[in-house]
């Protein structure tokens, strides 16, 4: 290697996040080598492939992918002379690391065939990074349904089975995969500014962004919405309602403000949520299922409804980066004929009414499915538990999130959301616990304690809000 391609490694290394990534991936790996045990039955194999072999791969090549657009997407790539060279050598170099020496140490550890390791982790990593190239809905479907095929036992033996009748379809895939990535490669060095590839996919109010990275990100909104012309129709629509919405007095005009959370109009965007918690609780119940499968004393119904409670938990977080996300525009808010505390109080309503738009939908739909799932639960006592550990954390849940979305580092306050997210949960199990085991009076005890506590966090947060910098 020469100077170039070390110039080309800082670039890599002067992203904070691709280097918390990095490091955890070393951990990741230490771990996996090290610490895992060497006798690991069927009912685990589908864990361990999941997380030791898909989830590295699938982070590791989303990160690459991502770093790549933003090395390619831009005049430089197109107008210095040998600038393809130096980045391609670093990038292929990665990606060897990634797709075919990672996933060898995976089949020696976890003792699967190398041969379909290879064919899943080349396959995989080319659907990755082409469905961060072309932000396809599809490809991200493709890719899902591969990383979970580990827990489907036709497909799985595919990838860990021993046997020299699968050559032929493994050498078929690999070959696929190869293809896929070396596509991607030629892609980056071919793009132009007309292509509807050249972008750069980055989140809006992620992180303390440049003023490129703000224009790419409206850029690829603009850009997702103008492919569907029902989304287009939708939107259109929405932002059409403005027109006639009439504010006479300081007390209705903070339902303007409803428009600067999200494209969308709010039940659209919790049906998205509803749909989405859904499908993470079905999956998880069939890999649960397929799991314990045959076990009489293990149900898939109980965990599934409990993921219905974690991913509930998501929601405030996710409704704090959107309202931080708007905070990049306040400073025009600020201009509206509002007082601040009439400002900050109409985007709390509009924060707690995101929350409730999809938290509510979601627990009617735990209540529909538990007789079906697990009825044995369905007791007074767990009722009440239920009942009285969820509108008690609702307030904590709400203020913290509050508080967190004035948390102006994208990575800090997404370490300060999973954080978060183990408070509420702790708190939630030993409120639970507390009326299960406990009784009625050390329950609703520990419920009150619970509420006052959220209610003082509110408070807090309302606070912050008002003397935050939000011009």
């Amino acid at each position: 290697m020469n100077t170039t391609h070390f110039e080309v490694v800082r670039t890599y290394t002067s992203r904070r996040w691709l280097v918390v990534a990095v490091c955890l991936g070393a951990v990741w790996i230490a771990f996996m080598l090290f610490l895992m045990g060497n006798d690991i039955d069927n009912q685990q194999g589908g864990v361990m492939g999941m997380n030791f072999l898909g989830l590295p791969l699938m982070i590791g090549g989303l990160l690459l992918a991502m770093q790549a657009k933003y090395q390619f997407v831009h005049s430089r790539a197109r107008l210095t002379p040998g600038y393809a060279r130096p980045h391609l050598v670093v990038l292929v170099a990665l990606l060897v690391g990634l797709v075919l020496v990672y996933p060898v140490l995976t089949s020696w550890r976890l003792h699967y065939a190398p041969l379909g390791v290879l064919a899943f982790s080349t396959l995989f990593a080319a659907l990755v990074v082409w469905q961060i190239q072309v932000m396809s809905g599809l490809l991200s479907l493709a890719s899902l349904a591969l990383y979970f095929s580990y827990f489907q036992p036709t497909i799985a033996q595919l990838w860990v089975a021993d046997s020299p009748s699968l050559l032929l379809p493994r050498l078929a895939l690999l070959l696929i995969g190869l293809s896929g990535i070396t596509a991607w490669l030629w892609r980056l060095t071919q793009m132009k500014e007309e292509d509807s590839d050249y972008l750069v996919p980055v989140q809006s109010g992620f992180s303390q962004q440049s003023r490129m990275e703000k224009s790419e990100a409206r850029h690829l909104v603009t850009r997702w919405i103008s492919r569907s012309p029902v989304h287009r129709w939708v939107v259109d629509g929405w932002h059409d309602r403005l027109a006639g919405i009439e504010t006479p007095s300081e007390s209705t005009r903070p339902r303007l403000l409803r428009y600067g959370m999200w494209m969308l109009p709010m039940p659209l965007v919790a049906v998205q949520m509803l749909v989405m918690i859904l499908a993470i609780a079905s999956m998880q119940f069939f890999i649960f299922s397929n799991m314990h499968a045959g076990e009489g004393s293990v149900k898939a119904g109980p965990m599934m409804l409990g993921q219905f409670g974690i991913l509930c938990m998501v929601i405030p977080a996710m409704a704090c980066h959107l309202l931080a996300t708007r905070r990049t525009r306040l400073g025009q808010d600020l201009l509206l004929p509002l007082s601040r505390e009439a400002l900050v109080d109409g985007l709390r309503r509009q924060f707690v009414a995101m929350v409730l738009w999809t938290t509510v939908p979601a627990v009617l739909l735990a209540v529909a499915i538990a007789p079906y799932v697990a009825a044995e639960l369905l007791t007074p006592e767990n009722m009440v538990a239920v009942v009285a550990t969820a509108l008690a954390i609702q307030p904590l849940s709400i203020g913290l999130s509050l508080r967190l979305a004035l948390v102006q580092s994208g990575l800090q306050r997404m370490a300060g959301m999973i954080l978060l997210l183990y408070l509420l949960m702790g708190v939630a199990v030993g409120t639970y616990f507390a009326f299960v085991n406990a009784g009625l009076g050390w329950g609703a005890f520990l419920a009150l304690t619970v509420l006052a506590l959220g209610i003082m966090c509110l408070r807090w947060a309302h606070n912050a809000w008002l003397n935050a910098e939000l011009g």
